[in-house]
């Protein structure tokens, strides 16, 4: 944890705080959901929504460094 806080130059890096105010970059956050289809496995669905990260970062990322949080 500590890792990510120094990497979002975060100087109180003891403790998170993604606080937009203490940012010199503001962040930007995006929240994608994809509904599970009929008859998917878990592991359908998993190879399903790693198929269309590339495309997601190449729109959103614009060559900046690139967070993805998923559920587990």
């Amino acid at each position: 944890m500590n890792d990510v806080a120094i990497w979002l130059d975060n100087e109180n890096s003891m403790g998170i705080v993604l606080n937009e105010e203490m940012r010199p970059v503001k962040l930007e956050k995006l929240v994608f959901g994809y509904e599970v289809r009929n008859g998917t496995s878990e592991y359908g669905f998993d190879v399903r929504l790693t198929s269309k990260l590339e495309n997601i970062i190449r729109q959103y990322a614009d060559g900046k460094p690139t967070l993805i949080f998923c559920s587990s």
